[in-house]
């Protein structure tokens, strides 16, 4: 049997609240983007500036997931995530 050409992978989020997926898509519906395009690599300035909404609204309500969890939504590195929060002047001191 062949194997899938794709592969799901789990994201497991620390502690109890709101998942990141939840947040993102809601930023993704209130910006009129697709979640697909939030995630992807496109660096137009409407995606870019999405992007940045749902992961400044990601810190601001679950300060307890890890960059590294968030990037693997996002399908980025766990610095291109602090990369983002620093240049939003968000600062995490174990981040």
């Amino acid at each position: 049997m062949r194997e899938p050409w794709f592969q799901i992978i789990d994201v497991v989020e620390p502690r109890q609240g709101r998942p990141i997926a939840d947040i993102a898509a809601e930023v993704a519906a209130e910006c009129q983007i697709d979640i697909r395009v939030l995630r992807s690599p496109l660096t137009t300035d409407r995606v870019v500036a999405a992007r940045d909404k749902a992961l400044l609204r990601i810190f601001e309500e679950r300060p307890d997931v890890p960059s590294g969890v968030i990037a693997a939504y996002f399908k980025r590195e766990p610095s291109t995530i602090r990369h983002h929060w620093r240049r939003l002047g968000i600062h995490r001191s174990a981040a």
